[in-house]
């Protein structure tokens, strides 16, 4: 019997495991979407961009030059958004409160989960994305949201 609860804790912990990780390469994948987005739309607007100012040296219409404006802000923004996605991807965008974020998230997993009267681990569902946490976790481990305090 006591072979059959190590056997139920060790696949917890590996779907637990599995979990977490096919979680981190989803938003992997949105990352990499969401650059792929600003990008295509920063090559839109310089497209827009070279028709209007071959419209303007041909045609001399003040409403362009105003339309010209519109677009060089909008590539600013998808420039400054795609800078923001690529940071995060690459892990530069941690300010101190997300290290302690994260240096409590650590803490809380190197305390063993309670179990029920069956020894089935209790876990803390994150409502926003649907993954299981530590009992006394207040943060969840996947999307950092905070769990509302009862």
């Amino acid at each position: 019997m006591n072979k059959i609860l190590m056997l139920r804790e060790n696949l917890e912990e590996g779907t637990l495991y599995l979990g977490k990780k096919t979680q981190e390469l989803m938003d992997k994948m949105k990352e990499e979407m969401q650059i792929a987005k600003y990008k295509s739309q920063i090559k839109k607007q310089y497209i827009a961009l070279g028709e209007l100012v071959y419209s303007i040296k041909t045609t001399e219409n003040q409403k362009e030059e105003e339309q010209i404006e519109i677009i060089c802000n909008k590539i600013s923004l998808y420039k400054a958004c795609l800078e923001d996605l690529q940071k995060k991807k690459e892990g530069i965008l941690f300010s101190e409160e997300n290290i302690d974020h994260v240096t409590e998230k650590r803490i809380k997993w190197e305390e063993k989960p309670k179990r029920n009267q069956e020894e089935y681990t209790l876990l803390k569902f994150c409502p926003s994305c649907q993954i299981g946490n530590h009992p006394d976790a207040t943060t969840c481990i996947s999307c950092g949201d905070t769990f509302p305090s009862k």
